[in-house]
């Protein structure tokens, strides 16, 4: 299993693997019989497309992101959304002055959040797959690390 992905979530590559049938429905003049088959045939999608969402909506909710100043000294735990989980400050952070330490939550928050926003991107990937969807969800997460 990929590392960014929670335990509870597992491979999710199974999402897209079921070819989905074809939308035209069933051909003019067909009888009962094909009728019945490509109904039954798209609920099966839909029913399938529901599951997937719902796998895809827990692994997300399930997702968070973590950060450690690089003295230590403050972690931070963010929901895969972005929302602060909680903030953890050792005794060293006594040390600093508050604007200093202030700084500090905030860019470790940062990092908190592009991690958390780099997991949730790589499950909607495995769901979506990369193109116009994708880009969608990924324009409303946290920008990469900065350079």
């Amino acid at each position: 299993m990929s590392a960014h992905r929670p335990d509870m979530a597992g491979d999710l590559a199974w999402l897209t693997a079921a070819p989905a049938p074809s939308i035209g429905g069933p051909s003019e003049g067909g009888d009962e019989v094909e009728s019945a088959r490509w109904l039954a045939s798209y609920e099966e999608m839909l029913a399938r497309t529901a599951a997937n969402a719902a796998a895809v909506r827990a692994a997300v909710r399930a997702t968070a992101g973590q950060a450690t100043s690089p003295g230590g000294e403050v972690t931070v735990t963010v929901r895969g959304g972005g929302a602060f989980d909680g903030v953890t400050l050792t005794p060293a952070a006594g040390a600093l002055r508050p604007e200093q330490l202030a700084r500090l939550i905030v860019a470790t928050a940062g990092e908190a959040q592009r991690a958390a926003g780099g997991r949730v991107a790589a499950i909607m990937a495995d769901y979506l797959g990369h193109g116009p969807a994708l880009e969608h969800v990924t324009r409303h997460l946290p920008p990469g690390p900065p350079r």
